[in-house]
């Protein structure tokens, strides 16, 4: 997985990271798994090991990773069906004004959410029509960390 991330890194120059779901908290969380740095001064700040929720607040708490994960551990959730069949969600400011972010599901062999990959921005660099341009490429990365883990990328919705 971990090379996936760094082309990602790689090509976009900003901060890349893996999200992992942690559903036996109370409340559920989201965990920082990896994390790859951007080479700009300016970042998102964030460091592996960290979390953040996963349901029990605002959207604007959960930020684009927590949203996205949240269509799909909680899929009677209303308002995420279009998160779930696009599978990849961007944002600016959703949660902090200053950061821009995109993220993409990563599955199992099963089918079942595994993770997030999270491609995150300060908005004094980047700009939403750029973030929403990262899609592709993110939702690339995930597709290709999903065939790794024996699992097939499918719309779902």
């Amino acid at each position: 997985m971990l090379p996936f991330l760094k082309e990602l890194a790689t090509h976009t120059s900003e901060t890349v990271a893996l999200w992992i779901p942690l559903l036996n908290s109370r409340p559920p969380l989201r965990l920082c798994f990896l994390r790859l740095e951007s080479p700009h001064e300016v970042t998102h700040n964030f460091r592996v090991g960290d979390t953040m929720p996963l349901a029990g607040c605002p959207d604007d708490a959960l930020g684009t990773t927590g949203r996205l994960m949240r269509a799909f551990v909680f899929p009677d959730h209303p308002g995420d069906e279009a998160i779930r069949k696009a599978r990849v969600f961007s944002s600016c400011g959703l949660r902090d004004p200053d950061v821009l972010g995109v993220s993409a599901a990563v599955f199992d062999s099963a089918g079942e959410l595994v993770g997030g990959v999270s491609l995150s921005a300060p908005t004094s660099r980047r700009d939403a029509v750029w973030g929403q341009s990262m899609e592709p490429a993110v939702l690339l990365t995930a597709d290709r960390a999903t065939q790794a883990l024996g699992g097939r990328p499918l719309n779902r919705g």
